[in-house]
């Protein structure tokens, strides 16, 4: 499959302070928060219960394994309290949706400024981006997950990057697959679509920070931003964010505790 490579320079970020707490609905500004949550257990799975509205405590409950019901719980509250620090409505007033591929969204809220967001978690770490009038994905993973990542690769992903990973030395794959993987996860929850977009029909470039695609996609790659970082030296983080022309964005990652949640 043939890829018309163009990378962006415009696509990397600066990080800054937190967002202010009320940016215009055109603010081009990316607020990513934080928790981590390694070692959580019953008791403050308990402490944020009472957090959760009755229809999040059903979902909560139908996960089989504390630590995806403490995800899954610290994930809403997250996010409810993340969108409060951006419009004038209480945490437990949003209605969150969903999209036909599961992608997390907001209710229409008529007065209210045009908030996106997205939610991504891993073992140890919950966390949530949010931005104003544009598509949004995060994805975090944790880097000591034992798998085959050039298996992963092979199978998966486009020859462009799997070229790439096998041009570097062993000792810098492992790391070069998880930036390649979160940044591609990220970008399949901006478009909203999830892994109903094959992997293999896009490809990412590391350095220069930039992504091509097939014909099928038919994407303009100018169009995106991007964004890799580790949150801890075992915690990548992507994100992928539409763009305007000429567009620059700003991202502030901010790490929330967990008794915030309470």
């Amino acid at each position: 499959m043939a890829f018309g490579l163009q990378v962006n320079p415009a696509m990397s970020s600066s990080l800054s302070n937190p967002a202010p707490a009320n940016p215009a609905p055109c603010n081009p500004a990316i607020d990513v928060r934080y928790v981590l949550t390694h070692d959580a257990g019953d008791d403050e799975y308990a402490r944020l219960l009472p957090q959760l509205n009755p229809d999040d405590r059903a979902r909560a409950a139908r996960f089989l394994l504390l630590k995806d019901r403490i995800a899954f719980a610290a994930g809403r509250i997250l996010v409810r309290r993340l969108l409060s620090q951006h419009a004038p409505e209480p945490a437990s007033g949003w209605q969150l949706t969903q999209n036909a591929f599961g992608k997390p969204a907001l209710a229409p809220h008529p007065g209210l400024p045009d908030l996106r967001f997205n939610v991504s978690h891993t073992k140890g770490v919950v966390a949530a981006a949010l931005t104003f009038g544009r598509e949004i994905g995060i994805d975090v993973e944790s880097l000591d997950h034992p798998v085959d990542f050039l298996e992963i690769a092979r199978s998966q992903f486009s020859f462009v990057e799997v070229e790439l990973l096998e041009s570097l030395a062993k000792q810098n794959q492992r790391d070069a697959f998880f930036a390649l993987w979160t940044l591609k996860e990220a970008w399949t929850k901006a478009r909203g679509a999830g892994l109903s977009i094959p992997l293999s029909d896009f490809a990412f470039t590391l350095d220069p920070l930039g992504i091509c695609f097939s014909p099928q996609l038919a994407e303009d790659p100018h169009a995106w931003f991007f964004l890799r970082d580790r949150i801890s030296p075992t915690l990548q983080l992507a994100i992928a964010a539409h763009r305007r022309p000429h567009e620059r964005l700003t991202c502030s990652k901010h790490e929330v505790p967990l008794t915030d949640l309470f």
